[in-house]
């Protein structure tokens, strides 16, 4: 589902940037710094889609743009999270020895810091943009079953905090890692009043990790002022 969702999405995009006037950063001449946030739902591509569950993404940043240059760079930084898929979880199960405690959830984070490069000459209210670029992606995966979680007291020099226990999800599994990866996409950008803008971007991320590659694309909506 995920796959054929991604074809018609970008198919929208390449005929609204035909069909649309060009320009990229915001209409403010009196500063080259911009902020801007964005979240939206990220579809896992690949053999990464078949561990894990399409999921939401939230991201926050600042892109440097001077006035009348139709290239802008963009800094930004970006969490993902995917859940296990349950077939997978039932798999491990499986395999596992009849007295070891079920894997009842599971999750992939993703935390990115990408330096991107915005291309978009011209001018125009409603705008189409290429981006594209390279950056550190700290991936870390968990797999865990029901169980008790014990903490220990917590004392200062006039004061004791009392442990305790609850019922929680025990990490049975875990491993992270960083790795170099890039991305590449296209969004749409939609002037707004004192030259602020609400932008729609779809973008391909690629990360070179081991033993196999990950690959995902987020589906923002973000405001850039």
């Amino acid at each position: 589902m995920r796959r054929k969702l991604l074809v018609p999405i970008i198919c929208v995009v390449l005929l609204l940037a035909v069909t649309t006037s060009f320009a990229g950063r915001p209409d403010k001449s009196w500063k080259s710094w911009f902020g801007h946030f964005s979240g939206g739902y990220t579809l896992a591509q690949g053999d990464f889609g078949d561990f894990v569950d399409d999921d939401w993404t939230l991201a926050g940043g600042a892109t440097y743009w001077p006035e009348n240059w139709p290239v802008g760079l963009d800094l930004e930084l970006a969490w993902n999270e995917f859940d296990a898929n349950p077939q997978v979880l039932q798999q491990i199960n499986d395999v596992l020895p009849p007295q070891s405690s079920q894997i009842t959830g599971g999750n992939s984070e993703i935390w990115s810091v990408t330096a991107d490069f915005l291309w978009s000459p011209g001018e125009g209210s409603v705008s189409v943009y290429v981006a594209g670029g390279v950056g550190a992606y700290y991936v870390r995966t968990q797999l865990g079953s029901p169980g008790t979680i014990i903490y220990p007291p917590v004392c200062g020099w006039y004061w004791c905090y009392p442990g305790g226990a609850f019922a929680g999800t025990v990490v049975k599994a875990s491993d992270s890692s960083t790795y170099v990866g890039g991305n590449l996409g296209i969004g749409l950008n939609f002037e707004l009043s004192m030259g602020s803008q609400i932008y729609i971007e779809a973008k391909y991320h690629y990360i070179d990790s081991d033993p196999r590659e990950t690959t995902y694309v987020p589906i923002m909506v973000g405001y850039r002022w």
